[in-house]
């Protein structure tokens, strides 16, 4: 090849190689946005699946707009850009693991709050039992008040129910928070009239009969905690006793009766 040509050739290969290097990135430059991007979706990864636990789903429309621009940013074709195009566009890649970072922060507080309350909520029990009102007077309203946590349960007769003295309510459930061990019982009577009575050794029961003793004059009254299944049975028996009775009665007048028309004829 003469040498006039063979310069020429040098020379169109060099502009070759300049111009296809000034229409793309320099191989620095790429794995530094490449690095960027991969900061970012890390920090999107991470934000995305600790939202995904949580009740609370407030952060959803903050974190579907940051996916928005994520996506957006991570489909730019860095391969076709110069270096300044890439430099300008590295903030907002910056800036957007800046935000999916602070949103984890966020999300973080929110989960150990949720994981608290589920441990708290873990810790209350249902028991189920019956009351007996023996305060000789009618209640409209019962409550049972957690005194170490001051919170008050809902109340416990629905609306328009009262409990006539004398007169047994079953189905009752108390929501008792276990390390509680001292609570008060409210109820309020038909003349408007409020009492409270302490009441102890309620985590103890899966199941209660309770009663609610005669108020006094002084405007206390007693409660009494037996036990469900010994309450039961000794009903039973009373009851069993009473039908007994009633047998041998009902035999001894036929008895009588029969005799006494004997005695006739």
């Amino acid at each position: 090849m003469p040498m006039k040509h063979k310069v020429s050739f040098i020379l169109f290969n060099i502009a070759i190689l300049t111009f296809l290097t000034s229409c793309g990135p320099s191989e620095e430059k790429l794995a530094e946005v490449n690095t960027k991007l991969q900061a970012l979706e890390n920090a999107r990864t991470v934000a995305e699946e600790t939202f995904g636990d949580l009740i609370d789903s407030s952060y959803k429309d903050e974190l579907d707009k940051l996916s928005i621009a994520a996506d957006d940013i991570a489909a730019l074709e860095y391969t076709k850009m110069k270096d300044s195009k890439i430099d300008e566009i590295i903030p907002s890649i910056e800036s957007l693991t800046d935000d999916y970072e602070a949103m984890e922060a966020d999300l973080l507080e929110i989960a150990e709050k949720e994981k608290a309350e589920a441990e708290e909520e873990g810790r209350y029990i249902n028991i189920q039992g019956y009351v007996t009102n023996k305060t000789g007077k009618t209640i409209n309203s019962i409550i049972l008040r957690d005194d170490s946590q001051n919170k008050e349960s809902d109340d416990l007769l629905i609306s328009n129910v009262e409990l006539g003295n004398n007169e047994t309510l079953m189905g009752i459930v108390f929501e008792v928070y276990i390390p509680t061990d001292v609570w008060s019982i409210i109820i309020t009577t038909s003349d408007d009239s409020t009492y409270v009575a302490q009441v102890q050794d309620l985590e103890d029961r899966s199941m209660f009969g309770m009663t609610f003793g005669e108020i006094a004059e002084d405007g206390t009254f007693t409660v009494t905690i037996g036990d469900y299944v010994s309450e039961a049975k000794e009903t039973e028996g009373a009851n069993t006793s009473s039908s007994e009775s009633s047998s041998i009665n009902a035999e001894e007048e036929a008895s009588s009766n029969e005799a006494s028309s004997e005695s006739s004829n």
